[in-house]
């Protein structure tokens, strides 16, 4: 049993120093653009893609924080727990779906603005946003 013990723990700190590793390269990524960022979206008019940029960007930092605390060891209260997963379900979920609508642009544009690519693309991005909310209000 003990044994057992150790070797979950074990788990979980390899688990913490890999998910602080990519967190770290994150970060420094996101310091590396945040002056192109600066100068590209913050600068000039808000389009509908920059705005899907800045959500992208943003609710991915967001989930990435609260991850990290999840993951660290310390005393919360029931409530807390609950509104923590709320806002991370939330931020990955917001994460999840302008990365698939950044992605089904981004395929839209290389096949010439076939509509058809683009009906595909969106049929697959509102049903993994389905997913998502079934996800979502089943286990909040």
């Amino acid at each position: 049993m003990d044994n057992v013990i150790v070797q979950q723990f074990e788990v979980w700190v390899a688990g913490n120093y890999a998910i602080a590793a990519s967190a770290t390269l994150w970060i420094a990524d996101y310091m590396g653009t945040l002056s192109m960022e600066s100068r590209m979206i913050w600068r000039k008019k808000h389009t509908g893609t920059s705005i899907l940029f800045i959500l992208n960007r943003y609710s991915s930092f967001l989930y990435l924080l609260i991850y990290m605390v999840f993951r660290m060891p310390g005393n919360s209260t029931d409530q807390e727990c609950r509104t923590l997963l709320w806002i991370f379900s939330s931020a990955e979920a917001m994460s999840l779906i302008t990365t698939t609508a950044l992605f089904s642009l981004r395929v839209y544009a290389i096949y010439d603005e076939s509509q058809i690519i683009l009906a595909i693309s969106i049929l697959f991005t509102l049903s993994r946003l389905a997913m998502d909310i079934v996800v979502h209000i089943h286990f909040l």
